[in-house]
């Protein structure tokens, strides 16, 4: 039953995934074609214009991953739960879904990061792994207790730790960059993925849909 579950939310992916694009390369167009039919192309540089689009790209599937995890638990954990889908089962299969997109979404990233100059490209890849899988379970974890306690007690919450997450982003990417605290920053993240992923079967367990 697992693998049929598996198959179905990876199914949901894919559709949700074309019209995303769509929508994403539509405005990614628009911002570049506009400029250029205002001013021409005589002011153009190539170099800013392959930094912006790798930037954009990357910045889509990051946006693209978040809004499927805020699904994964809202939206879809309704829809499985309708055919008595057990909860262990959705639980599994969104967690091992994050596992399968924060890789290949990761390996996108890093394969567009190959257009520009960054050291240590391995560390980077491993960091952007860990951190997409940690903000899709941490978005599972908002999403299910959106659904328990009522989403008004949580976007408030959820802005402070949004704002939180921004002041410090900074830091942490470079100290990744320049090669400090790599090992506690690595466990951190390890570890909050581990937390994240248990605290979600428990509060699946407490979820119940109401029609």
């Amino acid at each position: 039953m697992n693998n049929n579950v598996q198959k179905i939310i990876l199914k949901l992916f894919v559709n949700f995934m074309i019209t995303f694009i769509f929508i994403c390369l539509g405005i990614t167009l628009i911002n570049f074609i506009i400029p250029i039919l205002i001013e021409g192309t005589a002011g153009l540089d190539i170099e800013e214009i392959k930094t912006q689009l790798i930037y954009t790209f990357s910045l889509m599937i990051y946006t693209m991953m978040i809004i499927f995890a805020l699904k994964s638990t809202s939206t879809y954990f309704d829809l499985l739960s309708i055919f008595s889908v057990s909860r262990n089962e959705i639980i599994k299969s969104v967690n091992i879904t994050n596992c399968i997109l924060s890789l290949s979404g990761s390996i996108v990233v890093n394969l567009f990061l190959l257009m520009v100059d960054i050291p240590q490209r391995i560390m980077i890849f491993f960091f952007t792994v860990i951190s997409l899988y940690l903000i899709m379970n941490f978005l599972n974890f908002i999403a299910l207790i959106g659904k328990i306690v009522g989403w008004y007690y949580v976007v408030g919450s959820f802005i402070l730790l949004a704002a939180f997450i921004i002041a410090v982003v900074n830091f942490i990417g470079g100290f990744i960059l320049m090669g400090l605290y790599i090992p506690q920053i690595a466990i951190f993240l390890i570890v909050a993925c581990m937390a994240f992923i248990w605290i979600n079967f428990l509060l699946s367990k407490k979820y119940e849909y109401k029609m």
